[in-house]
Parts: C-alpha cells; sequence; structure tokens
C-alpha cells in the first residue's frame, strides 16, 4: 500500500525518498523502489533509546526491540524510516536512529510486517507476505 497521507509538502532528503515519491506517483516504477529498498540504509528507533545512554541489541539469535506502530491490519508492526529528520517529525527531537541494510532490517521484522515512514505524507506498509516476496521473490516458498 503506497499512498500519501497528507497534503503537507514532501521534499525528499535522499535518493531513497525520490525513489519513494516517484513509486506512488506511478505504480510503474513501484518494483524499482522496491528492488532499491533493499540495498539503501532503513533507520528504526529502539523504544528505550532516547530514555537510555547505552543501546542493548542483545545477543544473537533474540528477538531486537523496536519501536512499533498500528499496521493497518490491527497489528503492530516495526516503524521504519527512510531519513533521522523522518523520525523526528513523527517522534519528536530526541530520539536515536539504529541504521540497517534494507535486506538486513526487512529480514529482522518479516514475520509482522513493517511500516516505512508511518504517519508521514509518504509512507508504506508492508505485510509479512509483501516482505517475503521482496526478499526472496513472488515465487518464493513461504509467499505462496
Amino acid at each position: 500500500m503506497m499512498t500519501p497521507r497528507r497534503s503537507t509538502a514532501f521534499v525528499p532528503v535522499n535518493d531513497l525518498e525520490t525513489l519513494l515519491v516517484a513509486a506512488v506517483a506511478d505504480s510503474a516504477k513501484r518494483a524499482a523502489f522496491q528492488r532499491a529498498v533493499l540495498t539503501y540504509e532503513l533507520l528504526a528507533v529502539g523504544p528505550e533509546v532516547a530514555r537510555k545512554s547505552r543501546l542493548k541489541l542483545g545477543k544473537p539469535g533474540k528477538d531486537l526491540a523496536l519501536m512499533e506502530m498500528m499496521g493497518p491490519e490491527g497489528r503492530p508492526v516495526a516503524a521504519l524510516f527512510t531519513a533521522q529528520p523522518r523520525i523526528e517529525e513523527v517522534f519528536g527531537l530526541g530520539r536515536t536512529a539504529i541504521a540497517f541494510r534494507g535486506d538486513v532490517i526487512l529480514t529482522i521484522v518479516a514475520r509482522r510486517g513493517a511500516f516505512l515512514n508511518p504517519g508521514l505524507p509518504y509512507a508504506v506498509y508492508w505485510s509479512p507476505r509483501t516482505i517475503d516476496r521482496m526478499l526472496n521473490g513472488p515465487g518464493s516458498a513461504t509467499s505462496a
């Protein structure tokens, strides 16, 4: 689902946001945007990052606690962002981001889904099935 959420101006601050705006305007560009997401840096916010001076990511194999938002299906999903200013627009100043390559963070959040730039004019919701297709292709075993 890719739609502008508000009528306020959204000025892209990086190449990924430029691709996002183009994908919303022209559905033929969505596949290129989804491929690009896998290689670009995405940002996430840990729920305790702003209140603590150090960040604990846990041990390998443990879940990573990330800030979540309510998805359109009524379940909480990871909140991901295209740039630090977008985090500040949603949560205010004082939130520090954790940066991940797109394919890495999408693999981490794949079971629950994700919202890119939630609450902003250009936002994308990815269901678990959509993330699986992005990561593994349309014919993947788990997306069938």
